[in-house]
């Protein structure tokens, strides 16, 4: 399976994906395509000179809002780990740190205070476009500052190198991407908990589809990494994508 890799077209599928869609959603600050592609190039020659690594060592992080994990991803998580092992990958549970504690809490003030500036020519000129969560949230942020911005950002900054220490030691961590099985409708796109945390931690991330919750919707897996291993995250993804869809989950 390891010798049937291609990292770089993967790579540049990805690449091609965020040239199509980023300039919509501008969600890139810098795209660093040269260096995501030499990344790729290094890892795929040293493979097929039989630099063999070794199994996956897979950390599994439920994280401090496992609490809020429905049953269906509770089972697609214990699924993931049992076809991990049955394959041979290295698998143990990872417990978040104090120093990496209150994630989401941090995240929120970060996205309230940001994000109040960003909509903020629109509340004044447009108000009536915004929707009613989005103005709710620019509203507390006028409650916040920039004190809390700052101790946030602080924060979070501290979080990283928790984050990158934790997570370097393991070829990926697996994590919720959501609390359970997509909703149903268009109302909502679900409760971003278990995928905020990542986001603030500038860590890249892949949700890998493959299984399936109670009423037949998907559940995503997702797999995490250190601050710029985003080849190894894609190589890692596509072994772990093909063993999910060989494990039979569709319901």
């Amino acid at each position: 399976m390891t010798r049937a890799l291609h990292f770089l077209p993967m790579v540049e599928a990805f690449l091609r994906r965020i040239d199509h869609v980023d300039p919509l959603i501008h969600s890139y600050i810098t795209l660093v395509a040269e260096q995501a592609r030499a990344a790729a190039r290094q890892a795929e020659a040293e493979i097929m000179a039989g630099g063999w690594r070794g199994p996956l060592r897979i950390g599994v992080c439920r994280t401090e809002y496992w609490s809020h994990a429905e049953p269906g991803m509770r089972e697609a998580m214990a699924t993931a780990e049992r076809l991990l092992r049955a394959a041979g990958a290295k698998v143990e549970a990872v417990e978040l740190g104090p120093e990496l504690a209150g994630l989401n809490d941090l995240k929120e003030i970060v996205m309230r205070v940001e994000g109040r500036v960003a909509f903020l020519d629109l509340e004044r000129s447009k108000a009536d476009l915004l929707s009613p969560g989005i103005v709710k949230r620019m509203h507390r942020a006028q409650q916040l500052g920039q004190a809390a911005l700052r101790d946030a950002l602080d924060g979070a900054a501290v979080a990283r190198i928790a984050s990158d220490e934790l997570a370097g030691g393991y070829d990926a961590l697996l994590t919720p991407a959501a609390n359970g099985e997509a909703p149903l409708g268009l109302a909502s796109t679900g409760d971003p908990i278990f995928t905020g945390m990542w986001t603030l931690l500038h860590a890249p991330c892949v949700t890998v589809p493959g299984l399936f919750g109670p009423a037949g919707l998907p559940i995503g897996l997702q797999l995490v990494a250190p601050r710029y291993r985003d080849a190894q995250l894609l190589a890692v993804a596509e072994i772990f994508g093909t063993l999910l869809a060989s494990g039979g989950a569709r319901r």
